[in-house]
C-alpha cells in the first residue's frame, strides 16, 4: 500500500513539474542570426500561433548598461532573432493588457505570454545587466538551435 501511494506521488511530481518546465522551440525563422526584426503592431497580430521572443523599448533607458546591448549579446552567441517594437506601438497589442512597462523581453507561444521581464520588479533587474542571468532565465523556456 505505501509502494502505490509512493508511486502514485511521484507520477503526480513527474507530471507536475514537467508541465510547469516544458520548454519549446521558437519557430524556425528565428533561429537565423542574432538580429532585432522591427515590427509594428499590425505585424504582431498576424503572427497568429507562433512561437517568438518580443523585445518592446523604450526610447530611454535608467540601466547603466543598456539593457538592448545585454539583449543583442545573447541573441548574437545563440543565433536568435527577437522581434522589436516600441512601447507606443506595443500598448496598440493584445499583449500590452499583460505587460504594463518597457523595456521588456516577452516570451510568447501560441499567442500566450509565457513569461516576460518586469522593469518595475526587482527579481529582474540583473536580467536586464547580465547576459549570463538572461541568458538562464529565457533557456527556462526556449531551446536553442544547438538543442536539436
Amino acid at each position: 500500500m505505501i509502494k502505490k501511494f509512493w508511486l502514485v506521488a511521484l507520477w503526480i511530481s513527474v507530471v507536475f513539474l514537467s508541465a510547469c518546465t516544458q520548454k519549446f522551440y521558437l519557430d524556425e525563422q528565428y533561429y537565423n542570426q542574432g538580429n532585432f526584426i522591427e515590427i509594428t503592431s499590425d505585424n504582431l497580430e498576424t503572427l497568429g500561433s507562433q512561437n517568438y521572443v518580443l523585445f518592446t523599448y523604450n526610447n530611454y533607458c535608467a540601466f547603466s548598461v543598456p539593457c538592448d546591448e545585454i539583449f543583442q549579446s545573447f541573441m548574437s552567441q545563440n543565433k536568435i532573432d527577437f522581434l522589436s517594437m516600441s512601447y507606443e506601438e506595443f500598448k496598440k497589442t493584445k499583449l500590452h493588457e499583460t505587460v504594463d512597462f518597457a523595456p521588456s523581453v516577452i516570451i510568447v507561444k501560441n499567442w500566450k505570454i509565457v513569461d516576460y521581464l518586469d522593469s518595475e520588479k526587482d527579481k529582474y533587474l540583473n536580467m536586464y545587466q547580465n547576459v549570463e542571468k538572461f541568458g538562464k532565465w529565457i533557456q527556462k523556456y526556449v531551446n536553442l538551435k544547438s538543442d536539436y
